[in-house]
């Protein structure tokens, strides 16, 4: 059967991406002004934690055994997984910023979530290897069993900025441990997908609003920002509920479909997620114009437009490859 696509998730999953590769956009030497940055970085962490969010509002209403359904999704990020590893890895060889005489070390720097980009890709198998235990809760949960854990979730990420006032604990000893981590964005997507409310109204407070506080609290407290205005935070938790329901209730509300070149661009978001780290950096940084021949803005203008138009054509001309979905989780057939 035909993948059903769901218009407002193609666009999300669109944007998403694009607010990451503009995250990675600035060049540390161009001169980025902190003015700039700081609201810049911020605007765009949203991007990362929608992509969970989506996936929450695709998969865990699914009905496939946990079986069939381990196997097809972990299988489709297991080979894309290994490709850019042992790819990167391969890069950074040659420069001395990885040794092979140390097994330990090797298998740390493969592990490692911090290490690059792979980080998403932990996240992601994680949440796939629980989606079968969610499914089950949420098609036999009401609305308002969904809704209590999502507040006892939302606590576990205000919970950092009375840290510096209490003695609260927020490791494994915590009463809320178990109601932390991504898995909240992942079951947020389900919540906000199947929920038929207009939110909408709420979307320029849910934009602007965090973004006033992060800017306030810099100026107080630079130090601090990036632990309270991180992923796993209420600020960032809000802009993405933001741009979640905005888009649902635009796409929604008008009787437009998603077309060809769309969900081909959305399916091909995995695919330039994981190879714009190199064209970005390995590539269109080594190139002096671009770095430093237009300033700071026009630095971050090229090398965000190069990155999205170069990352997409290598990874559309790849899907067409045999085996493709083992190296971008996405392949397609001549037409």
């Amino acid at each position: 059967m035909a993948k059903q696509r769901i218009l407002y998730l193609d666009v999300l999953r669109v944007l998403a991406c694009g607010m990451v590769l503009l995250m990675h956009s600035p060049h540390p030497n161009s001169g980025v002004p902190s003015y700039v940055q700081v609201p810049l970085y911020f605007i765009t962490a949203a991007g990362l934690v929608l992509y969970f969010m989506i996936s929450g509002a695709l998969l865990l209403s699914t009905k496939m055994s946990i079986g069939a359904f381990l196997k097809r999704r972990i299988g489709k990020i297991a080979g894309p997984w290994l490709f850019w590893t042992l790819f990167y890895m391969a890069i950074d060889f040659p420069k001395g910023e990885l040794s092979l005489g140390d097994i330990e070390e090797l298998f740390v720097y493969v592990s490692s979530p911090g290490r690059h980009i792979m980080w998403f890709m932990f996240v992601l198998l994680g949440l796939y290897l629980i989606t079968p235990i969610l499914s089950r809760f949420v098609s036999n949960a009401s609305r308002k069993e969904i809704l209590f854990y999502l507040i006892l979730w939302c606590i576990t990420l205000a919970l950092p900025l009375f840290s510096p006032y209490s003695t609260l604990r927020l490791g494994i000893s915590s009463p809320l441990y178990y109601f932390s981590g991504y898995v909240g964005y992942y079951l947020l997507g389900y919540y906000l997908h199947s929920s038929r409310s207009n939110i909408v109204k709420y979307v320029p407070l849910l934009l602007v609003l965090p973004l006033i506080a992060k800017c306030i609290y810099v100026f107080f407290d630079g130090q601090r920002s990036d632990d309270l205005f991180w992923y796993l935070s209420i600020p960032v938790m809000l802009m993405s509920i933001g741009w979640f329901g905005l888009f649902k209730q635009i796409c929604e509300s008008r009787p437009t479909h998603s077309n060809k070149r769309l969900s081909v661009l959305s399916d091909c978001t995995f695919g330039i997620y994981l190879v714009h780290l190199f064209v970005m950096r390995y590539l269109l940084w080594k190139v002096d114009f671009i770095v430093y021949g237009y300033g700071w803005i026009g630095q971050m203008a090229l090398t965000w437009i190069l990155t999205v138009s170069i990352s997409f054509g290598t990874v559309y001309l790849i899907s067409f490859l045999p085996f493709s979905e083992f190296i971008i989780g996405y392949h397609q057939k001549l037409s």
